[in-house]
């Protein structure tokens, strides 16, 4: 089960060295492409699998969001 905690605005979230997933769209063609990458904050850091998990839920939570957003577009286009 996925728990989604409040992130304090004291803290600042490039303190933490975990895992990071970068995402963007980039122009390609007559259009967009995807690119993302996953960066560690060490050559020797050690990656588990729940934190790999974890990225996986941000993902989602990320992908539900977007979702929500192009819902809003549409809508807000066809008014």
């Amino acid at each position: 089960m996925t728990r989604i905690i409040p992130f304090s605005n004291n803290e600042h979230i490039d303190d933490y060295e975990t895992l990071e997933i970068r995402i963007k769209s980039v122009p390609f063609e007559d259009g967009y492409a995807p690119v993302f990458y996953i960066s560690s904050p060490s050559d020797d850091y050690i990656m588990d699998i729940e934190e790999l998990g974890c990225l996986m839920d941000g993902i989602d939570i990320a992908r539900k969001n977007v979702d929500d957003i192009i819902d809003v577009l549409l809508r807000s286009k066809n008014e």
